[in-house]
């Protein structure tokens, strides 16, 4: 595990069709309620101490309907999906290709995707586009980021 509260192991690592880590449940479920209360509200106590304790950098988004601009500098971003409780919609998940192959991840809520920021990825359409699907933009620090290579390689 990279931190004693995710629930990202080895299991979580993939090399195909790009090297990529996808967990379905980041954090405890009774965690994630709490931050999910919370959304966008970075002062509030259960996001400073989701961010102060694991070291990282969160930018909230309101709609998963394309791949943001990533901050290049960092050689990590992870994308953490807070799906609204109202949506049952399975469509709008997350394709990772290369030349060869390419890999179908299901947007649901509490999962996490984590790709190298060179990397890119496709958002597939969804069903009801009224239904927003927030995530979270998620930077990490050094010594995560050094847990993280070491996971994927």
């Amino acid at each position: 595990m990279i931190h004693h509260i995710w629930n990202i192991t080895k299991k979580s690592c993939y090399n195909e069709p790009i090297k990529h880590l996808y967990c379905n449940s980041f954090i405890k479920t009774d965690s994630y309620d709490k931050l999910y209360e919370q959304w966008k509200n970075a002062d509030h106590l259960s996001w400073r101490q989701f961010i102060d304790h694991n070291k990282v950098k969160i930018l909230f988004h309101d709609d998963f309907i394309q791949q943001p601009t990533t901050d290049k500098s960092q050689p990590y971003v992870g994308y953490w999906f807070f799906k609204q409780r109202t949506d049952f919609s399975v469509k709008g998940n997350v394709y990772l290709k290369n030349n060869k192959s390419e890999k179908m991840l299901r947007y649901v809520g509490n999962a996490i995707l984590i790709i190298e920021t060179n990397n890119s990825f496709e958002i597939g359409n969804r069903k009801n586009s009224l239904m927003l699907r927030p995530f979270c933009e998620v930077y990490f620090s050094a010594e995560t980021i050094d847990r993280i290579k070491t996971l994927l390689n």
